[in-house]
């Protein structure tokens, strides 16, 4: 028998989830490494959801990554092998489906309804998105032929206390944006039609004098009931609703003009993600008259806070063409229809990309996450008439998010769990160390579960010794499962009578757990069974220095099975990304990532904690010498060296990590071979590109902002447009090193990313003008993230021959150049132009 071994998996901001001990039932005698194929038919959950009143349990479960129905949706291709399971928890019923799929149809989870018997449930074909009602009990379906809006944070569908259901819809034949988006060789048949015929074919895109005004959108706001005909309520431009606790009210966010990019001024970072500027708009349910409280504020899309016993509304609004950090908190009058600006002398704490801020009510005041002019930290302040007392002042670092509970606040901070009074009074709910129910990527992220939320307890699991116990609290302590949760495993959910628990079994076999209070645990689901023999290499931290001295942890995983040659080393570098603990999801990444499977193959796999210096002359400054640095710490830490080959060395990188590949290579030789998947190479003509989806729906939005933005502020890091910085873009931009790389270089792209394949072919292009080694794949219909099992057995059959080609055997599978072997570096920059040819480069 192994031993269990306790994990902890690391989050945003430093949070740690907790999870619970790692037990293995059974010896791995047969143990075996991971292969490509296991990450192509592994399952998976969605969402996970326990209804209002603990008695049903929701869950998107996935099939194999490979058993989608259809593959062309890009990112929503996982609805695509989702199934909408149900069980009842009381009653000690199985997990089953709640209806039964149509073929060919992608499906997603929606909210529960209060009375906790009924579900929000979408489905998603090729020809539309469909808003549906399912009845729990029975399983039944109400699909009510209505297209819903779509993706983002704002709130798209929200229950009524009555039962009914108000949603966003799109006129009949509409498609999402967020969802065509992803989908634009959908549009380009017609397109291409249109031409064939003599037509006219052309997508338009104007600016300055030329821009025309924007039509008036046209969705709909719609009350659904239990019975009867849909309601239009109101007719606009809305992406987002927020019903007022009286049920009279509905608060609106409502698109508006498009937002210019202005000279001289940053594009995203504090100015935002958005094209589009939002206003807010009061409906009145009683009469149906639309007021707008402040014409001339952007309302952001994080915040529509309702005061819990008065029509009062809390936004966070700017100035048209202002930054988001000169932004206010706004508290709006319903009766007057006013915004009155909240000036307690605070600044709100901005998360940016999407940008947030966390604010609420505790109970008649205003209560913000933010700093006072001159203060060094963020705290959590109750905006009251005599003053605003900070209310998280006694913790050592107070929480983004919290529960408003009564007269006061639950948090999780410090490793305990804390109930804190309206004057900042902290009383310590736990002894032994707490951790809060982390929060899952896979399910819903709007608004409505950041910052300042109410009406739920402060769950999470508690140490006491070495015995987890779940703890709930809320108008009062509890513990379920009691001393009963010796397995491994990720608490899910809680309801009043048990815990919901993800067990690991091994390799990767996993088990969905009801553990009731009480009672026997019952398994409702196990994924994964091909995992079970699978042995996971436990994760080596190396130490070493930060570009500004600090001290970091990059991961070093070395192959299970070790034998003969020591294994190539494989870096797999992400700049701005640092581990503070092992890489919390690296055995159940999408198949894009490829630690585990280079793992699998047999090679030991680097993955560089490689923060941002302080000063720097962009994301290439350096950056071969900080990888190579992290590489040799490994090849010289104790119970480390000589465990891997640090002569026959390689680099893999997807996205920023592939622009981060072609970086290193024009600084240094030290590689024998590189892969760059998704790379950023020109940054130049990268400013200024769309991108396929952005292309065809041009009309949608300012598709240059997405582009530029990601150059100037956000990885790119220019801070300024190419004809301001030109030579910050020169030494940035991997091409422009062409002349010096002599490492062998696979690049790979799909057709429709939106980070667009013109970079991957001008780079290829240049090292073909030099007669350099160098092999481009371009797969179709694949966006960023590549989705057809076809595409990615392809990639990876390729990419593991160009890495045994140019660094020696590892595999078997020996056929991307056949009977080729290794080229020699070229002493100098091969030029295929008559002119004299440049100077060899200077030594490095």
């Amino acid at each position: 028998m192994r031993r269990p071994i306790w994990r902890a998996a690391a989050g945003a901001g430093g949070a740690v989830a907790m999870a619970v001990a790692l037990a293995v039932v059974a010896p791995l005698a047969e143990a075996r490494s991971l292969q490509v194929e296991d990450l192509l038919q592994r399952e998976g959950l969605g969402a996970v959801t326990i209804a209002p009143g603990g008695r049903w349990l929701l869950v998107e479960q996935r099939g194999p990554f490979a058993s989608a129905a259809r593959f062309d949706f890009q990112e929503l291709n996982r609805l695509f092998r989702t199934r909408i399971m149900v069980a009842d928890l009381t009653d000690g019923g199985p997990l089953r489906e709640l209806f039964p799929p149509d073929p060919m149809t992608g499906y997603q989870l929606g909210p529960m309804s209060p009375d906790g018997g009924r579900a929000v449930v979408y489905r998603l074909t090729g020809e539309r998105w469909e808003l549906g009602i399912a009845t729990l009990a029975s399983g039944e379906v109400r699909w009510t032929g209505l297209t819903p809006e779509a993706g983002g944070v704002p709130r798209k569908v929200q229950w009524t206390p009555d039962g009914a259901l108000l949603a966003i819809v799109l006129p009949p034949g509409a498609w999402p944006f967020d969802i065509r988006v992803y989908r634009p060789q959908a549009e380009s048949p017609s397109l291409w039609a249109a031409a064939a015929r003599g037509d006219a074919a052309v997508s338009v895109m104007t600016s300055g004098t030329h821009a025309p005004r924007r039509p008036a959108d046209a969705s709909r706001i719609v009350r659904i009931p239990r019975t009867g005909a849909v309601e239009t309520l109101a007719t606009g431009g809305f992406i987002d609703l927020e019903l007022a606790p009286s049920g009279r009210r509905l608060a609106l966010l409502e698109a508006a003009d498009d937002i210019p990019l202005v000279g001289g001024r940053p594009v995203h970072g504090p100015y935002g993600l958005a094209t589009r500027r939002v206003r807010l708009r009061l409906l009145d349910l009683a009469n149906g008259t639309l007021a707008t409280p402040c014409p001339g504020c952007d309302v952001l899309d994080s915040l529509l806070s309702w005061r819990a016993d008065a029509d009062d509304l809390l936004v966070y609004a700017r100035d048209d063409g202002a930054a988001w950090t000169e932004g206010r908190l706004m508290r709006v009058n319903t009766s007057s229809n006013r915004a009155v600006a909240v000036d307690a002398g605070l600044a709100a704490h901005l998360v940016l990309r999407p940008e947030r801020v966390a604010a609420g009510w505790l109970g008649a005041d205003p209560i913000l996450f933010g700093r006072p002019a001159g203060s060094g930290r963020d705290d959590w302040f109750r905006l009251a008439p005599g003053g605003s007392p900070r209310l998280t002042g006694s913790l050592g670092r107070p929480p983004r998010e919290v529960i408003v509970s009564g007269d006061g606040l639950l948090a999780a901070a410090d490793a305990a769990a804390w109930r804190i009074d309206r004057n900042g009074r902290a009383r310590r709910l736990t002894t032994g160390a707490f951790t809060r129910t982390p929060r899952r990527s896979e399910d819903l992220v709007e608004r409505t579960v950041d910052g300042a939320v109410r009406a739920q307890p402060l769950t999470g699991v508690e140490l006491f010794g070495e015995r987890p116990v779940v703890r709930v609290f809320g108008d009062g302590p509890r513990s379920l499962a009691g001393d009963r949760i010796p397995a491994a495993g990720v608490l899910l959910a809680v309801a009043p009578h048990g815990a919901l628990l993800d067990l690991t079994m091994g390799g990767g076999e996993e088990r969905l757990v009801w553990r009731p209070t009480g009672g026997p645990d019952r398994v409702l689901a196990t994924l994964n069974r091909r995992l079970a023999d699978v042995e996971q290499p436990a994760p080596i931290a190396i130490t070493h220095p930060g570009p500004d001295g600090q001290p970091l942890r990059s991961w070093l995983y070395l192959p299970p099975r070790q034998g003969g040659p020591l294994p190539p080393l494989v870096v797999v570098p992400y700049p701005e990304r640092t581990y503070a603990g092992p890489p919390a999801r690296f055995w159940r990444d999408v198949p894009i990532s490829p630690a585990a499977p280079l793992l699998g193959r047999g090679y030991a796999v680097l993955l560089p904690s490689l923060p941002s210096a302080a000063q720097n002359a962009g994301p290439a400054d350096r950056l071969g010498e900080r990888v190579l640095a992290i590489v040799d710490a490994a090849g010289r830490q104790p119970g480390v060296a000589g465990r891997f080959d640090r002569k026959r060395l390689a680099l893999w990188g997807h996205s920023f990590g592939g622009y981060a590949v072609t970086t290193i290579i024009g600084q240094t030789d030290r590689f024998r071979a590189a892969i760059a998947v998704a790379p950023a190479t020109d940054l130049i003509s990268r400013h200024g590109q769309f991108g396929a989806g952005r292309r065809v729906f041009a009309q949608d939005v300012v598709p240059t902002s997405w582009s530029a933005g990601w150059v100037e502020t956000l990885q790119g890091d220019m801070r300024g447009p190419p004809w301001e910085v030109p030579d910050r873009y020169l030494r940035n931009s991997p091409l422009m090193a062409a002349g010096r790389i002599r490492t062998p270089l696979l690049l790979a792209y799909g057709e429709i990313d939106g980070s667009h394949a013109g970079q991957a072919e001008e780079l290829f292009s240049a090292l073909y003008r030099q007669d350099k080694d160098a092999v481009l794949l371009a797969y179709w219909g694949e966006g960023h993230l590549f989705g057809s099992p076809g595409n990615l057995r392809d990639l990876y059959r390729r990419a593991f021959a160009f890495l045994d080609l140019h660094l020696g055997p590892v595999g078997s599978d020996v056929g991307l150049i056949p009977d080729a072997a290794p080229r020699q570096p070229r002493p100098e920059p091969v030029s295929a132009s008559s002119g004299p040819r440049p100077p060899p480069p200077p030594p490095r």
